[in-house]
């Protein structure tokens, strides 16, 4: 009986693999500290004492954590530039002040 020999992985397939382990480990990472915390999140969620744009900025945050911060990390740690994924610089000041 033969044994089947294991595919070798290229350098881009092994770049691939640290790259999703790294988003997932991130993502759970992030996840971990929103279950912990989730009750405090959810007081401050409802609490109209505190600021509305203070308190959206806080949970936005914690969106962004989950939905991206493993793949700008991964971006980051490879060195890859933001405008090669189609953003763009002209008019990014308005999108983040939120101007028309």
């Amino acid at each position: 009986m033969k044994v089947a020999a294991k595919p070798q992985l290229t350098i881009e397939q092994k770049k691939a693999n640290v790259d999703l382990y790294i988003i997932i480990g991130i993502t759970i990472l992030i996840l971990a500290i929103y279950t912990s915390f989730q009750a405090q999140f959810n007081l401050l969620a409802i609490d109209q004492e505190i600021h509305i744009l203070l308190r959206t900025i806080v949970i936005a945050f914690m969106q962004f954590g989950v939905a991206g911060l493993g793949i700008v990390s991964v971006m980051i740690l490879r060195k890859e530039s933001f405008q090669s994924y189609g953003l763009k610089r002209k008019g990014a000041l308005k999108s983040i002040i939120l101007l028309p």
